[in-house]
């Protein structure tokens, strides 16, 4: 530690080491990322060159003022708010959306250094998953049932296997969308960077590589997200479709997802889509929506409650398109709307929409949710235009899980997206100076 403090190029290191760390904490959440973040800002502002800055900041434009554009409008947002408390609560949550666009361009990172924050992460996801699994050994050989625990007024009930993995499966506290989603980002970086991946100790180990595919496609389907298999099976067809030379990796991608899938496929397909199937038919049954079962019961499905916020929130877009309802209100408005639904089931809960375009259109309208696609797909657009296809497909990852989940209203969220964009803002950078030495050349 002294010969660190003693060193002047040690202390020019701290940002990317900080780096380090965030990226391997993401996957673990909890409250270890925002003091970290706070450092990385001190550490940019004493030891970082910023005379690059600005031409940093904007040539990679696409990748910083949406975000920042997008924060200012939750700044704005308060002026129509009823519950400040509450969007002064968001606006603390989403100060990622300024702090990263404005830090990162200052730190100097070469494309290797970007992809090694990447194979860090992966290697937090790895972490996660082991011990996980260890977990569920522990659990499995040492009691004689599973347990659910706080599913009935009661306590803790008993359950099957595929209930157990479903709720209590990770040891950490993110939900299983969020972290189906982290692994799916790790299927783009293996799949694409496989080569970086594997290079390990100055050589190629293979099986390092084959090994995490293993681990990570298994957590995949032990998580039970259903957007986390159909992501990462399109993400592998893509891979197959734009990667011609390298169809054996993706061919053995599939190969291994099916292997694994054959052995719990049907049972945790029962589990996870027989009752979301009986609750479509309930929804879609003869009536009116107060008066079913759902609407009436105590503990609804999943999918009958996504259809009652999501009705809610429609009806309510429909009556405030342009502006919403503010940064504070969202949660308060879908909550009377149940109540005038006759959502009994729900009204008495504090729901979100369950989707990040319905909580962008219910708190600032229809401009609000433009700022949010621009967020998205300026950077696409000039990723396409690179053809970077794994920024393309983590982009497209966090894009398509904002439609099922609000995936830029929790901290699990919000930084793996906001940090995630503003990293690949390098990545162009970094293409412009690879050439213009060619050109020099």
């Amino acid at each position: 530690m002294k010969a660190l403090l003693n060193s002047k190029n040690n202390y020019l290191q701290l940002p990317t080491f900080l780096l380090h760390a965030i990226f391997f904490l993401i996957p673990f959440g909890g409250k270890i990322i925002p003091p970290l973040i706070i450092l990385l800002v001190i550490t940019v502002l004493v030891f970082c060159n910023k005379g690059k800055w600005v031409n940093n900041f904007t040539f990679a434009w696409e990748y910083h003022y949406p975000l920042i554009l997008l924060f200012i409008l939750y700044l704005i947002g308060i002026f129509w708010s009823d519950n400040i408390p509450n969007a002064l609560t968001r606006i603390e949550h989403t100060l990622s959306f300024i702090i990263f666009p404005l830090i990162i361009p200052a730190i100097c990172l070469t494309k290797g250094q970007v992809l090694k924050l990447f194979r860090i992460f992966v290697y937090g996801c790895l972490v996660v998953l082991l011990t996980s699994f260890l977990d569920f050994a522990y659990v499995t050989l040492t009691t004689d049932e599973y347990i659910i625990l706080g599913e009935i007024p009661a306590g803790n009930r008993p359950g099957s296997v595929y209930e157990y993995l479903s709720q209590h499966f990770l040891i950490i506290g993110v939900h299983r969308t969020y972290f189906s989603m982290y692994l799916t980002v790790c299927v783009s970086y293996l799949l694409f960077h496989f080569e970086d991946y594997i290079f390990i100790f100055k050589r190629k180990i293979k099986w390092v590589g084959y090994l995490s595919i293993f681990i990570i496609l298994t957590g995949l389907i032990l998580v039970q997200s259903k957007a986390g298999w159909v992501l990462s099976s399109a993400i592998i067809c893509f891979f197959l479709v734009v990667s011609r030379n390298n169809w054996r990796r993706s061919a053995i991608f599939l190969l291994i997802f099916a292997l694994i899938s054959l052995g719990s496929l049907k049972s945790i397909l029962d589990y996870r889509f027989k009752p979301m199937m009986e609750e479509i038919q309930n929804i879609l049954s003869p009536g009116d929506d107060g008066e079913k079962n759902y609407a009436k019961n105590l503990r609804p499905g999943s999918t009958e409650i996504r259809y009652m916020v999501f009705k809610s929130s429609f009806q309510l877009i429909y009556d405030s398109p342009l502006f919403g309802y503010g940064t504070g209100d969202v949660k308060d408005v879908i909550k009377k709307q149940n109540e005038t639904n006759g959502f009994k089931s729900i009204s008495h809960l504090n729901y979100g929409p369950h989707s990040q375009f319905l909580s962008t259109l219910l708190s600032f309208g229809i401009f609000g949710f433009l700022i949010f696609l621009g967020v998205f797909f300026l950077p696409i657009y000039d990723t396409i235009l690179r053809t970077d296809f794994f920024v393309l497909s983590v982009l497209f990852t966090i894009f398509l899980n904002c439609s099922t989940e609000s995936i830029l209203s929790r901290q699990e969220g919000i930084v793996c997206a906001t940090l995630f964009i503003t990293i690949f803002g390098i990545l162009k950078r970094q293409e412009r100076i690879v050439n213009n030495q060619q050109e020099f050349l």
